[in-house]
């Protein structure tokens, strides 16, 4: 399942004790002392707020949580470049017991990290936890929100940074931020956008904290809305439901490195449909019927529309006829 992470399979990364976390930019006795950092990263998003850190001499990432991933090895050895220095262990116990362990700090920052922070680890923070949510609040609370936006075709992709609490994605609104949601991206290219708009949020963040903490807004109870983590199994595309736009906006939230949209072939076999392009002269007929014309491949979908196949997996050639299930029908 995306984003779901072991409890045994989270890497404690501490200042003190069995691990070490350093920054190599020196401070000068004229300098203030750095405020102390803890941070909770994963993926591009992590990757961003270390930027962010290792451009400053006010601060100093006192210890790091992350989860034990493919994206996580790339962090460390993005920090080493920039001159954070993590010694990853690994732990099997409850992320909910690790709080005991880290030292406080000024401030605890989420970005990325795909798990819920326990109330130990928030209170670790001295002067306020925060998160980086891709998604407006309080209407896409929960798991996959820039996947979610995307699906829905929502004309804007919302970003919020928000006060962390111990209720899911309900604390303050600190910043928010939209950006146009451009209907022939796919997700890697909106997260790349998403993310680099968070690196921009975090530096404005620490440049001035204070008056952002100040002026924090609560959240509305209107239009609230809690969505689910998507997994693998939510990626069957419903030609019988879903108009041509529809699987234009569903393939391109599932495309890599998601395992994207997908379908059953009369054999059994499954085809990942990782791009298409709405047809600007619809091909009619059965949703789901695959058409061969001179340009390619097309296929059926509801509200009289098609779309043509641009980029697709398939273990054989797909030909005139064929039909793309909704459930598997072995032969």
């Amino acid at each position: 399942m995306w984003g779901t992470v072991r409890s045994d399979s989270i890497s404690i990364l501490k200042l003190r004790g069995v691990t070490q976390v350093t920054n190599r930019k020196t401070i000068s006795a004229s300098e203030p002392i750095p405020k102390s950092v803890g941070i909770a990263i994963n993926g591009q998003r992590g990757e961003a707020l270390c930027r962010v850190l290792s451009r400053r001499n006010d601060y100093k990432i006192s210890w790091s949580v992350s989860p034990k991933s493919t994206e996580n090895q790339y962090i460390r050895g993005f920090s080493s470049e920039i001159g954070i220095i993590i010694d990853n262990v690994l732990g099997s116990a409850d992320l909910k017991l690790l709080g005991s362990n880290l030292s406080k700090v000024d401030y605890l920052i989420c970005s990325g990290f795909p798990y819920k922070i326990p109330v130990q680890i928030l209170e670790t923070a001295s002067v306020i936890a925060i998160n980086c949510h891709g998604g407006p609040l309080p209407s896409y609370r929960g798991g996959s929100p820039v996947m979610w936006q995307i699906i829905n075709n929502e004309k804007f992709i919302g970003l919020t940074i928000h006060e962390l609490t111990s209720e899911f994605d309900q604390g303050d609104i600190l910043m928010e931020r939209s950006l146009p949601n451009i209907g022939y991206l796919d997700i890697r290219e909106v997260q790349l956008l998403v993310n680099r708009s968070f690196e921009e949020m975090l530096s404005s963040f620490f440049e001035n904290p204070k008056s952002y903490i100040d002026s924090k807004k609560p959240q509305s109870i209107e239009n609230a809305r809690y969505w689910h983590q998507r997994n693998e199994s939510d990626g069957l595309i419903d030609w019988r439901r879903f108009t041509a736009e529809d699987v234009n906006h569903f393939v391109r939230a599932l495309s890599s490195p998601y395992p994207g949209g997908y379908n059953y072939l009369s054999d059994g076999e499954t085809l990942r449909i990782w791009k298409v392009e709405v047809d600007s002269v619809p091909v009619l007929g059965v949703p789901g019927r695959v058409v061969v014309l001179s340009d390619g491949l097309h296929v059926v979908a509801s509200g009289n529309s098609s779309v043509k196949l641009i980029r697709l997996d398939c273990n054989r050639r797909l030909k005139q006829g064929d039909f793309l299930n909704s459930e598997r029908r072995l032969p």
